[in-house]
Parts: structure tokens; sequence; C-alpha cells
């Protein structure tokens, strides 16, 4: 028989696998508006040094997740890759850089007393939305100014094509309505 296809998309999948039990949960019980479902997670977090406990207890959140279609679980996949995002790469520098200027020295320590990245992007998250908001953006903005460069790119050697092209229609004798192509591949004897 045919096993049904999770709705779990891989973003909250990999919250659930890497964070911390207790900032996952935490994470996922998040409801940014009334049009959200309650998921109704369960409660007891397992203390986190039984690394048998914290196994059933992501078990536990998959099968719970499960019993929810794709469209409500879209938001939490929207907020887990939002998190993520800022637990990778570049994300990571935008994150800390704008805790290191927004945060009080409190906050900033306990930002960083945070085991790993992902823990740290999820507490911001968490505790800190306006500032987590912030290195958003930024971050927004370093993957436009990559788009903008290999667009850049691209339109570049677009223009040297064509260049050549120009360059090598006026060599085999073209004029204004001639066609380049057809000229330049009868002069090399194609």
């Amino acid at each position: 028989m045919a096993r049904k296809a999770s709705p779990i998309g891989p973003h909250v999948l990999a919250l659930i696998e890497d964070a911390r039990v207790d900032l996952a949960r935490a994470a996922l019980a998040v409801r940014e508006g009334d049009n959200e479902p309650e998921f109704k997670l369960p409660e007891d977090v397992p203390d986190l040094a039984d690394e048998e406990a914290v196994e059933a207890y992501r078990q536990a959140l998959v099968e719970t997740l499960s019993d929810f279609d794709r469209d409500d679980l879209r938001p939490a996949e929207q907020r887990s890759r939002r998190i993520r995002a800022l637990a990778e790469k570049k994300g990571v520098t935008s994150l800390t850089t704008i805790v290191e200027q927004q945060l009080d020295e409190t906050r900033s320590q306990e930002f960083h007393r945070q085991p790993d990245e992902l823990c740290r992007s999820i507490w911001a998250y968490l505790h800190e939305r306006e500032t987590f908001e912030d290195a958003e953006t930024v971050d927004e903005i370093a993957f436009a100014i990559v788009e903008a460069e290999r667009e850049s790119t691209a339109a570049y050697r677009r223009a040297d094509a064509l260049k050549r092209l120009y360059k090598f229609a006026r060599e085999a004798g073209c004029i204004g309505v001639d066609r380049a192509a057809t000229a330049v591949m009868k002069k090399e004897g194609q």
C-alpha cells in the first residue's frame, strides 16, 4: 500500500530535526494570526540530556504536525524558512551584527549563550522579533546584491557576444539590413 506523502515542508522538518527541542517547539507553537491553526504540540519537553526522550519528542512533533494539511502548515513552513535563513551563511553574520548593534549587553549575552546558530536565530525570533526582522532585511539586501551581480554578469556576457557578432558581421561585409549571423556563417564557409 502506498504511503501518504507528508504535508510537513522541508524547513519545518529541518527545524524539528536540527534545533534544540524546546526552542523548536516554541517556534512551531507561534501563531501570528487567528487564521492559523493551533497545533496542540506535546507540552512536556523532555530533559535535553536524555537523547532517547529527545528523539521520541521530535517524532511526536512530526506525528502531531502530520495530522494537518500542507495549507495549514504553510505559515509554520515560512517562519521556519526565515529562521533557518538567519542561521546559515550570510544570515548568521547579519543577525549577529544587528544583535550587537541593537541589544543591550544582557540581551546580547543571552543571545550568544544559545548553543548554535539555529538556536540563536530561534531565540531572536521568539524574544527580539524587531531585531530579527531588521537582520532579515539586511540579509535580503545581501541576497539582492548577489542576484544583481549575477544579472549584471549575464548582461555583460550578452553584450560581449553581440559586439563580437557585430564585428564579425561587419568584417563579412554586412550592412544595416543584412542578417548578421547568415553573413558570418557564409564567410566562415558553413
